[in-house]
């Protein structure tokens, strides 16, 4: 049997199918890798979130003391200038001693400057633990990267109006409550990734 060649005109449609099916998995590989940067980045941010909330959650029960600024936002009452948080509480967070100050330290959160040498735009928590028991005494501090700077975090903690009664007087959270959210605003895929968690105090009334 004689053997049919490909014409020319079949060659160049294959040729063109080929280099279709190509270029569509070649498209479609850099689709799927990039599904799963945002996937991954989404949850490296939501993960980091999340330990910040609770890690502030824990150390907040033991506080004796808020030391940052209180000012009015509208119907609610503003805990932070959105950049620190700054506050007295245990240093050992497992065994709370409120009555006792000298094995406290102080707990601040906040967001690092943009022109911070190590950790640009980074949540941070800095703790400084001061041992008397030495003449003079020794100031300490350390910090901890909580939330990375590419993801451009910010936090925002208020006291919040929660409503009105019978009577048109404004309703508060309890005074020992507050509701912090912290939000990665800049995450591959252009999407905020944010959360919002209730935080109690068992000493110490927030709002007075």
């Amino acid at each position: 049997m004689k053997k049919k060649a490909f014409t020319l005109i079949e060659i160049i449609v294959v040729s063109g199918l080929i280099g279709f099916i190509i270029l569509a998995l070649v498209a479609f590989s850099i689709f799927f890798i990039r599904q799963v940067n945002i996937s991954t980045e989404r949850y490296n941010a939501w993960s980091q979130i999340n330990y910040s909330l609770d890690d502030m959650r824990i150390r907040c029960v033991g506080a004796i003391e808020i030391i940052t600024p209180i000012t009015a936002s509208g119907g609610n009452i503003t805990i932070s200038d959105t950049t620190f948080f700054t506050f007295q509480g245990e240093k050992d967070i497992y065994h709370i001693t409120p009555d006792e100050t000298d094995d406290n330290a102080i707990y601040t959160y906040k967001i690092l400057p943009s022109d911070d040498p190590d950790n640009p735009g980074s949540l941070a928590l800095e703790i400084t633990i001061t041992d008397n028991t030495v003449v003079p005494a020794v100031t300490t501090s350390t910090r901890e990267i909580l939330i990375d700077g590419r993801y451009s975090p910010s936090m925002h903690l208020e006291h919040r109006e929660i409503g009105v009664d019978s009577l048109g007087n404004i309703i508060y959270d309890e005074p020992n409550f507050i509701t912090a959210n912290i939000t990665a605003n800049q995450v591959l895929g252009s999407l905020d990734v944010s959360r919002e968690e209730g935080i109690s105090f068992w000493f110490i009334d927030v709002i007075q």
